[in-house]
């Protein structure tokens, strides 16, 4: 189920706070002149709508509101656009769906949360099983029928292909006795996802978007349903979901796609920068 933007996220939020009348972005940018907004009309093709203008707030903000219903449209934002050496195309860090590589952020309404995990007594009674998404159900024996991807996490009643008395995957997981999972990085990081080749995933280039490469379709909001699915799946089996964020590990440059959101937007702000 869709939810819109409340009231006081229209007021207060950050990144693309949707409505189907409209979507209020809003980003924080101190060190920026100028702030402005480009909706893709078809970001694969890098086909680039109307530019929207974003007026400076109090505290560092920079705010526009664009009327219509824009949900799956991509976006990006386009700092001191007429200053030439400074600049710069970034993807919205406070995105919840970002696309081709980081490179574009994705307007996806925000949906029910997934219901709660398990509680336990006491933190000493955790058994915490760290794992790899794509390491888990990527083995061709694994028996799913979505190697690689969060759905494969989601799937029951799978079983060895040379032995079907061994259970695999999600039966395999939940025989074990754990009673935690601890996902590595499932935030998107830097990487070309759609080659889906191994990357422990701890360069960052968005903290609140999904991982791509785990994805069905890393075009869409694929990777959002799918990982609540992945986490609903194992709650309803009596596990409960870690994430493993190093927040102090960030992509910098542009191997995949534009300078990425931190540096690009304020460097000084995002970073404590030390000086000889």
């Amino acid at each position: 189920m869709i939810r819109e933007a409340t009231r006081d996220e229209l007021r207060n939020g950050l990144g693309a706070l949707y409505t189907r009348q409209s979507t209020t972005f809003r980003l924080f940018a101190p060190g920026a002149k100028e702030v402005s907004l480009f909706i893709y009309t078809n970001f694969r093709e890098g086909r680039r709508g109307n530019l929207y203008p974003l007026r400076k707030e109090p505290n560092n903000l920079w705010s526009a509101t664009v009327k219509g219903d824009l949900r799956g449209r991509a976006y990006q934002y386009v700092l001191d656009r007429n200053d030439p050496a400074r600049r710069r195309e970034v993807a919205d860090p406070y995105a919840t769906n970002s696309v081709a590589n980081s490179k574009y952020s994705r307007i996806t309404p925000l949906t029910a949360p997934v219901a709660p995990g398990p509680r336990l007594e006491s933190p000493t009674d955790a058994i915490i099983y760290e794992m790899h998404v794509r390491d888990f159900t990527v083995a061709p024996n694994s028996g799913v029928k979505n190697p690689g991807l969060y759905l494969g996490w989601t799937e029951e009643g799978t079983r060895l292909p040379e032995d079907p008395e061994i259970k695999t995957a999600l039966d395999h997981l939940t025989e074990l006795g754990v009673t935690h999972v601890q996902l590595m990085p499932v935030q998107d990081f830097e990487n070309e996802e759609e080659s889906r080749s191994f990357n422990w995933g701890y360069i960052t280039t968005e903290f609140f978007s999904p991982e791509g490469m785990f994805a069905s379709d890393p075009g869409n909001s694929s990777r959002v349903r799918e990982l609540k699915a992945l986490v609903a799946a194992l709650h309803a089996r009596g596990v409960g979901v870690i994430m493993d964020v190093v927040y102090n590990h960030t992509a910098e440059a542009d191997q995949f796609g534009p300078t990425y959101s931190f540096k690009g937007i304020d460097n000084a702000s995002f970073y404590l920068l030390t000086h000889n």
